[in-house]
This record gives C-alpha cells, structure tokens and sequence, in this order.
C-alpha cells in the first residue's frame, strides 16, 4: 500500500484502504470470515499511498482456539493488477478485431455496390451531357425547355458520384497523409473552385482569415474536402436566392 505501519496503527482498514463503492461488500466478506466460514477468490480494489487503485484476490481463514472457538482470522491476498489489466487489454483488442471484421465485411459490401452502381450512373450522365450539347447545338426553341430538365440530371448524378467516392474511400483502408498545411491558402482554392461552378453571381463567397491562422498538421485531402462539403451545404441552404458564404479562419 506504501504506507508505514506507523502510519496506520488504530485506523479503520474499510475507511483507510478499500475503495468506497466496494466497503459494504467487502465488509460481508468479512463478516462471514469472522464467523467461521473460508473465503476463496474474493477481489476488490485497495487504495494505496500514491491514491492508485490495486486490485487484490482475498483469501481468509479463521483461526481457532483449542476449544474451537474463533480467536483470529488469517488473511491473504494477491496482488492481481496486472492480471486483471492484461485481460482488459485482451478483450480491448478482441472488439477492435471484431470491429475490423465487421467493416471489411461492410467493405465489401461497399465495393460491390460502387461497381454494380458505377457504369448505369456513367451512362446516364453522357445522356444527359449529349441531351445538352444537342439542344445548344441546334439552338432551337422548342428544344430549350429540356435544357433545365438535363441539368438536374446532371446535379443528381454528380451527389450520386460524390457518394460512391465515399463508399469507395470507406471500402479500402483508410491512411491519413499527415503534412503542414497551409489553412488559409487550402480554404481560398476551394472558394475559388466553388467561385468559379457559381459563376452567376448569385451568391457571394468571402473568406476572412486571419494572420495568425498559419499552417496545421493534418491530411489536406480531407480537410479540403470537409471545407468543400461546408462550403457546398452552405450555397445549397441559400439555394436561388442572392446570399454570402463566408469563411473565417
């Protein structure tokens, strides 16, 4: 316990030594030592010098007189802390491994779902490219109403393809590229590609950083794409109304 017998004559062994959640519980244990029964294999926590917590296995004996009376109670115990946290780490790193089965399975699951999704969504954007280039090309006015119509075709089709990247990035293994990166310079070109798709004028794209912003340790790629991904949430909300999405760093 790291404590000096000195330093604990006279004390209260429950109050001095066992954890509170565990006192009323260790008190039974031993109450039934004191009345003549054995203790085997009981545990709980003790607490030491330092306040850490060890784990002891109890063993607890009474001792009897030459009339068989109980006159004391012989303890044991066993210091079985490292036992106990091998086995934690044990079971820890059994969910981890049953957790990586579970998402390889989902993996493949994935995977199979971006091939089998992948060709009927690429068809269907060319027809709907070629549906566009036909109707500017004969430039007729009849035809313009379906101009509109293919567009969204094409805006549902690019959230279909957005989504397939994702199932494909969360199909293979996942490594994140740790690098310096610049904030301020990564957040302006990705204002300026969604500056440049929304080049109507509908809605203003403003990004304020500051001097002190400098560079972070992290993965540009994703972090580009959760800037794109806000920046996309905030002009969809917005919609065809004037507005302005503004970034601060």
């Amino acid at each position: 316990t790291g404590y000096g017998l000195a330093e604990v004559h006279n004390e209260s062994w429950f109050e001095r030594f066992v954890a509170p959640r565990d006192e009323e519980r260790v008190r039974t244990v031993f109450s039934r030592a004191v009345s003549g029964r054995s203790v085997r294999g009981t545990v709980n926590a003790i607490l030491t010098k330092t306040g850490e917590q060890r784990i002891i296995r109890w063993y607890a004996e009474p001792l009897r007189d030459a009339d068989g009376r109980i006159e004391s109670v012989l303890c044991g115990g066993e210091d079985i802390t490292e036992q106990v946290r091998a086995s934690e780490e044990v079971q820890r790193l059994a969910r981890i491994a049953r957790e990586r089965e579970r998402l390889a399975d989902l993996g493949a699951i994935a995977a199979r779902l971006v091939h089998d999704l992948g060709n009927p969504i690429s068809g269907l954007s060319m027809q709907a490219q070629l549906l566009m280039r036909r109707v500017r090309k004969q430039r007729r006015p009849a035809a313009e109403p379906l101009l509109q119509p293919a567009e969204r075709i094409l805006a549902a089709v690019d959230r279909l393809n957005t989504l397939i990247r994702g199932f494909m990035d969360f199909a293979r293994e996942q490594r994140l590229e740790i690098e310096d990166v610049d904030i301020g310079d990564l957040a302006r070109s990705v204002l300026d590609l969604w500056a440049a798709q929304r080049s109507d004028g509908g809605v203003a794209l403003e990004l304020e950083c500051s001097p002190q912003a400098g560079t972070v340790r992290g993965d540009a790629s994703k972090i580009r794409r959760v800037l794109e991904n806000l920046v996309k949430n905030a002009i969809d909300a917005i919609g065809d109304r004037p507005g302005v999405v503004r970034v601060t760093i």
